[in-house]
């Protein structure tokens, strides 16, 4: 290359270097806005809805292991997250918390390389983000019904399709404890459900997810044959180191 054309070279570094590196910061700039406008409005909306900024920990903490690529980390705080979003008594910020979860929870599995649970959740967030819609059912637990009508009818597939949209519908349980208990038994027929379907990781983290709520998950063993039960004890046993490790 003759030395002219270094010299306009050298030139045309000199001035679009700046400009690409300006351009790389507005973008990560960019990237970040969401999470920083969530970080400055989250306490006023907490505030507004009467709602413990507490209820927020476990989410957040999550954030910070999925920013991390922590992705199992993420995992056990999001089961605690689901919970705590739950216990929110204003609706409205009750739905954006539970949204924002299952799109952290989608990330983490597309992360862990699961892409059916991934989807999963993402349809979850969706369904949630749009509730409710113009086919929301007058009853809040009408698929939660048959949910548990299937299971007890063996028909172990229709019972798990109903009782993931029985989380999207008991959203209209407007008393909180009722609605946790009513999801809380949901889970457990899910449970029941996926382990009668031999869907034996789907069933261990349904167990994780009751477990979060219920160290002792007393009231699914009421609803457990012998053989859930001793599969219920076999996870929390496996798991029990792995707790007593963790902060």
């Amino acid at each position: 290359m003759s030395p002219r054309r270094l010299a306009r070279l050298a030139a045309l570094l000199a001035v679009c270097l700046p400009a690409l590196s300006a351009c790389a910061t507005l973008r990560e700039f960019a990237h970040e806005m969401p999470a920083r406008v969530t970080a400055a409005t989250k306490p006023v909306k907490y505030a507004i809805a009467g709602a413990e900024p507490a209820r927020r920990d476990s989410l957040e903490r999550a954030q910070q292991h999925l920013k991390a690529g922590e992705h199992r980390l993420a995992l056990a705080a999001l089961r605690h997250a689901l919970w705590d979003a739950e216990r929110i008594d204003a609706r409205w910020l009750r739905l954006e918390e539970l949204t924002e979860t299952h799109r952290a929870l989608a990330a983490v599995y597309d992360g862990l390389r699961r892409p059916d649970w991934a989807d999963e959740h993402r349809a979850l967030a969706l369904a949630l983000a749009q509730y409710p819609g113009p086919d929301t059912p007058s009853s809040p637990d009408r698929a939660f019904a048959r949910g548990k009508r299937a299971y007890r009818a063996a028909r172990f597939r229709e019972a798990v399709f109903a009782l993931i949209v029985a989380q999207v519908e008991l959203q209209g349980v407007a008393d909180t404890r009722a609605r946790v208990a009513s999801l809380q038994e949901a889970r457990c027929f899910l449970l029941l459900s996926r382990f009668a379907l031999d869907q034996e990781e789907r069933a261990r983290e349904e167990v994780r997810r009751l477990a979060a709520l219920d160290d002792s998950i007393a009231s699914c063993r009421r609803h457990a044959p012998p053989t859930v039960q001793a599969f219920i004890r076999s996870v929390q046993v496996s798991d029990a180191p792995a707790a007593r490790r963790s902060p």
